[in-house]
């Protein structure tokens, strides 16, 4: 919902009934994962 509808974190909310905050967590932790898993892929961020 964040990068393929352009959604804010509050329309994310709103839309799965969730605090803004949980949703913002959710999409650091993702984003952090995705990271860790393309290094172990040897792809290089920078």
């Amino acid at each position: 919902l964040k990068c393929v509808e352009e959604e804010s974190n509050r329309e994310i909310a709103r839309r799965l009934g969730l605090k803004e905050s949980t949703v913002a967590t959710r999409i650091l932790r993702g984003r952090a994962m995705l990271t860790e898993a393309l290094e172990k892929e040897g792809y290089v961020h920078g």
